[in-house]
């Protein structure tokens, strides 16, 4: 069991948009987390789970500073 009780977590949704999540128990190699930003829960096992964002960010593996938008974006 990597993560503890109540700790505060990073989770990848939809391989775009990493979420923070609270950890509330871990069971059969799965841990139960609970979305902090909307209402639910979900059980995952560990290597979809990180510890910080910046770790989330490198196995997303975008590069935001690479990123460029195009005119229609911004309307």
């Amino acid at each position: 069991m990597k993560y503890k009780k109540d700790e505060i977590c990073y989770i990848i949704e939809n391989n775009i948009k990493i979420v923070p999540v609270k950890i509330l128990k871990y069971s059969a190699g799965f841990y139960t987390v609970k979305f902090l930003s909307k209402v639910g829960a979900i059980r995952l096992k560990e290597h979809r789970i990180f510890a910080t964002e910046v770790e989330a960010k490198k196995a997303l593996g975008i590069d935001m500073a690479d990123i460029r938008y195009n005119p229609y974006n911004y309307m």
